[in-house]
């Protein structure tokens, strides 16, 4: 099974392949930042879980009654980014091809995309992750059965600070 990305010069460019192997997480693909700061080491881990499990779309990794499923997320690691940045995305399978994301084809749903463990299926804006990814419109883009992502080129840090004001001696 493969996973494709769209690049900068809108070219379809292959991420990676695995084997699909029921309930067993692979890592199989990677992008590689290079080095923060000198120091550290960073990238973001592209893995897959192909589900057979039979769980109901209540459960946290469950994507259908039948079982039918793939959950793929991506998973920024950095020494600096400090708790969890993990992006879920569960799509339903018909006879062993993707036919949705998540249950219902063509129609927005609250757990199909998932940041860390927060349900963002149904979220009509954009959101910027830790990390810096931005979830382009996770509604309109889910309805379409597509998950849109914009993936800085480097960790996106910020660097906030708050000051009172100076008292003035009278």
């Amino acid at each position: 099974i493969g996973v494709y990305y769209e690049n900068n010069n809108s070219a379809t460019q292959l991420a990676g392949t695995w084997a699909a192997i029921a309930n067993v997480s692979v890592a199989f693909g990677f992008i590689n930042f290079g080095k923060i700061q000198g120091t550290s080491g960073t990238s973001i881990i592209l893995h897959v879980n192909v589900d057979v499990s039979g769980a109901s779309s209540g459960e946290f990794m469950g994507v259908n009654r039948r079982g039918t499923g793939i959950q793929v997320w991506l998973e920024p690691k950095d020494a600096e980014l400090k708790g969890a940045d993990t992006l879920w995305t569960n799509w339903s399978l018909t006879n062993d091809d993707v036919n949705s994301l998540g249950v219902t084809q063509s129609m927005d749903e609250r757990n199909e995309l998932m940041w860390t463990n927060v349900p963002i299926g149904t979220k009509d804006e954009n959101h910027r992750t830790k990390f810096g990814i931005v979830i382009k419109d996770p509604k309109a883009n889910g309805a379409s059965d597509k998950v849109r992502l914009e993936i800085p080129s480097d960790m996106v840090q910020g660097n906030v600070v708050i000051r009172g004001q100076k008292e003035v001696a009278r």
